[in-house]
């Protein structure tokens, strides 16, 4: 499979014209565009990558345009990423724009100098493969935001537990989204001052926050998966 080279490289937007002949066997009958699956060497492993190629319609030889040769280094370290525990580029992204960080700069200057952005953009480009230190790196930073995020939330929580009159409703709010195993300490007070609002009369009924953390997978088990 080879990769037609081009006398000027492509502008973004702008795309590839395939030749009026197959350069194989001179046949004109068009070509098409299936996906194939493939075992490619990448580093120091072999990976099996699905992708699209193109194909001459009468002889059947193969290769690849340039959004497709683009499209497959993509799609081989991604492969390669998950292999190895890194984030792939769609993780990464997915996880910054929970966190409400549309901009890039935005998880840099959280991590305190331990990301540079030109490494996130590479990244997130999808057509470069992390070390495992900055890996960490990027978990940790995104793992303390979500922190706070949570922490946050649980703070609106407590404030709308504490107007009174909504304490079954925050419980069960509560309950249903969060992983309470994750939560810091804040956690114990609301955790009392919700379930305490919700039933008042029955203190020492009460299940804990690390009741529902440790709870098993069956009809008790309010802890979200």
């Amino acid at each position: 499979m080879k990769v037609p080279k081009t006398r000027k490289k492509l502008k973004r937007g702008i795309a590839q014209v395939l030749p009026a002949q197959c350069l194989y066997c001179d046949s004109d009958q068009g070509f098409e565009t299936p996906i194939v699956t493939r075992k490619l060497p990448f580093r120091d492993c072999t990976l099996e990558v699905s992708f699209e190629v193109t194909q001459c319609k009468a002889c059947g030889e193969t290769f690849l345009s340039e959004p497709q040769a683009e499209a497959q280094l993509k799609q081989t370290v991604a492969a390669y990423q998950k292999e190895a525990g890194l984030f792939t580029a769609a993780e990464l992204i997915a996880r910054r724009h929970a966190l409400g960080l549309r901009s890039q700069q935005k998880l840099v200057d959280a991590s305190s100098g331990a990301i540079a952005i030109a490494t996130l953009k590479r990244i997130e480009a999808g057509q470069w493969v992390q070390d495992k230190t900055t890996d960490i790196a990027i978990r940790a930073t995104l793992e303390t935001l979500e922190q706070k995020q949570a922490d946050a939330e649980l703070q609106r929580i407590c404030n709308q537990a504490m107007q009174g009159g909504a304490g079954t409703a925050v419980t069960e709010i509560a309950r249903s989204c969060f992983d309470w195993s994750k939560m810091s300490d804040m956690r114990t007070m609301v955790w009392t001052i919700c379930v305490s609002d919700a039933q008042p009369n029955e203190p020492k009924n009460v299940r804990t926050w690390e009741d529902y953390a440790s709870a098993d997978e069956d009809s008790n088990n309010l802890v979200p998966c």
